[in-house]
Order: structure tokens, then C-alpha cells, then sequence
């Protein structure tokens, strides 16, 4: 499987996605980060990089809300609809507000939310702490 990777130009954690990378057997064919203080027109050359890599179709997705939000409008705006698969961080697969108004762009989207396991006695231990504890650490 052929892929793109895009991230939002202010995380600093996620994936460490590199073009031309291999990662269980899925292609990285590039990886592009949004800017920071973007406009419309940076999501439509987005659209337009993605669409000149010729075999990806998936896209994969480290952004905030509002980003998302720019790409799929972007996606819209191009006639875009329909042609990448989207895959997303947990980011826009627990809420709605991604993609309110813009479900028609988001058909087929996966999104992944990691499995999250509370682990014995530190739910005690948390309700115990005082707010200058928690502060300080």
C-alpha cells in the first residue's frame, strides 16, 4: 500500500513519518506538514500535491480539528470527494467536530483511538493528590 502522510506543523509528538519510509509494508510516498498560520489556498496546494503522487490514495492523518477540518473542505473545493481514503488519529475518531458539515467528505475515514487500560490503584493514588502535588511534578 501506497500512502501520505500528513501532520500538523504544531504537534511535536506523533509518528516520526519520513517519504520513501517503509513501515509494515506500507509505503510513506510523502509527507507534508500544514503551516501554522495557514490559509485555504495551503490546504488547496495540499490537495494538489496529494493528488499529483500518483498511487496514493490513503492519507494518513496527525492534525488538529480546524486542520481537518481545511483538508476536507480543501477536498470539497477540488471535486476531491470520494478519492483518498482517510485515516485519522484519535484526534477526529472520539468527536464530531471535525467533521460536522463535512460528512460527505469524510465517508470511509478510518479513524484509530489507541486501547486505553486504567491501571490498578493509580486511579486511588491520582483522587489523593493534592493540586500542589500535581503541580510540581
Amino acid at each position: 500500500m501506497t500512502a501520505s502522510a500528513l501532520k500538523d506543523q504544531t504537534l511535536s509528538t506523533g509518528p516520526d513519518v519520513r517519504r520513501g519510509r517503509s513501515v509494515c509494508g506500507i509505503c510513506i510516498a510523502q509527507s507534508l506538514k500544514i503551516p501554522h498560520d495557514h490559509k485555504p489556498s495551503d490546504f488547496d496546494k495540499i490537495i494538489r500535491l496529494l493528488l499529483d503522487t500518483r498511487y496514493a490514495r490513503a492519507v494518513i492523518l496527525f492534525a488538529s480539528d480546524e486542520d481537518i477540518r481545511g483538508i476536507l473542505n480543501a477536498s470539497k473545493r477540488a471535486d476531491q470527494v470520494g478519492h483518498f481514503l482517510w485515516i485519522g488519529s484519535d484526534s477526529w475518531g472520539a468527536k464530531n467536530s471535525p467533521i460536522h458539515q463535512l460528512e460527505d467528505a469524510a465517508v470511509g475515514a478510518v479513524t484509530i483511538l489507541p486501547k486505553r487500560a486504567t491501571i490498578s490503584g493509580t486511579s486511588n493514588h491520582r483522587a489523593s493528590m493534592s493540586c500542589a502535588v500535581v503541580c510540581d511534578s
